[in-house]
């Protein structure tokens, strides 16, 4: 097995981690930004949860995607895609502040955006 697949198992298993408890503990929520506020409702030492989960798959995929897109011209999206992540895990409480609000939508909708260009343009 390679790096790059180690490394994509263990973002994975972070992102499906975090999931499990949370869809036990409330149900299907309404976006997976939303969690932040429901964890920080059961337990405000728990808002930490969400942005860490963000936080530690970027860790895990981005390195795991610049690997996979060596010699391509389209390379700097295995960057701007997870940079874009990280930001949304960066502004959790867009309800509560109308900066992070900006910051965790825009992120959010980029992150979609070069994600999936990503996927067109680099893998086969």
């Amino acid at each position: 097995m390679t790096l790059v697949t180690i490394s994509i198992i263990i973002a994975t298993l972070i992102f499906v981690v975090y999931n499990i408890p949370t869809l036990i503990a409330f149900n299907v929520p309404k976006s997976l930004s939303m969690t932040y506020y429901l964890w920080q409702e059961l337990n405000s030492k728990m808002k930490f949860a969400f942005p860490l989960m963000m936080y530690l798959v970027v860790a895990f995929m981005m390195p795991a995607w610049i690997t996979m897109s060596e010699g391509s011209t389209w390379q700097f999206l295995s960057f701007l895609a997870p940079a874009a992540i990280l930001f949304v895990g960066t502004a959790p409480a867009f309800k509560s502040s109308s900066l992070e609000n900006a910051v965790h939508q825009v992120s959010a909708y980029l992150a979609a955006a070069l994600s999936v260009l990503w996927i067109v343009l680099v893998t086969p």
